[in-house]
């Protein structure tokens, strides 16, 4: 969380100094460093490896897919990366058709939601203890709505720096409810269970900008926070209520 934190600062930093192009360069030198890191230096003895088997693999995917509690969980998933992170990419657009700062600022407030995951996790044990694990889905899918909600208002970047930590923070509450559950899902093909939970985030955090740039080149910046704000709190409800019959 720490990285994704300064990750979004210093690529907001470097688009507004040295052009976006920068940033791109910039993280392909470092992901060959780390990848080089990976393989020249992490020791691999002591390993426990199962052979790779395509049957085993298909079989596995294939009990997950056809697994009405999986569905329920991917389809959840899904959603969350679908309607959660469709505005980030417009956060610069946003303040700039607001009179605000450009990429630097927008960087620092993409960041601040990365400091809501932060807090979360040194609060994690406290707020499982208070709310528990469903509730949690349904309190965190209800605050980023409340942010999402207030962000669609022409608030200053100060403003919508403190609604992007909250909603960071509402974010791990429904999100790491889901990862738990994803990963309880088949123990005997955790690991088959865990690459689908990744694949269908991943996809729906992908598709999310074309989502929100379609909103927002018909109906504005606005709206495309509280198209969000209503689906995202619509998500945490109706996820918290599906999830008591997968964990029943």
């Amino acid at each position: 969380i720490t990285g994704q934190m300064g990750g979004a600062a210093l690529s907001g930093a470097l688009a507004e100094f040295a052009g976006w192009r920068s940033v791109f360069a910039i993280t392909a030198v470092f992901a060959a460093a780390i990848a080089a890191a990976a393989f020249l230096r992490l020791e691999s003895e002591g390993e426990s490896r199962r052979r790779f088997s395509i049957a085993a693999a298909a079989r596995d995917y294939a009990f997950l897919l056809t697994d009405r509690r999986a569905l329920i969980v991917y389809g959840a998933v899904l959603c969350e990366g679908l309607f959660m992170f469709g505005v980030f990419p417009f956060v610069a657009p946003t303040l700039l058709s607001r009179g605000e700062g450009g990429t630097l600022v927008a960087g620092l407030c993409i960041a601040s939601y990365a400091l809501g995951g932060l807090i979360y996790g040194l609060t994690a044990r406290q707020v499982i203890g208070r709310l528990g694990p469903i509730r949690m889905m349904a309190a965190g899918g209800v605050l980023v709505g409340i942010c999402y909600a207030v962000a669609a208002a022409p608030v200053p970047a100060l403003g919508l720096a403190a609604l992007f930590a909250v909603s960071g923070f509402g974010f791990y509450l429904l999100h790491n409810t889901l990862q738990v559950i994803g990963t309880e899902l088949a123990p005997e093909a955790r690991g088959a269970a865990v690459a689908l939970f990744a694949s269908f985030y991943f996809i729906g955090q992908g598709m999310s900008p074309v989502l929100s740039g379609q909103i927002a080149s018909v109906f504005g910046y606005g709206a495309m926070f509280a198209a969000s704000a209503a689906l995202v709190a619509a998500l945490g409800l109706i996820s918290s209520r599906l999830m008591r019959r997968v964990t029943a």
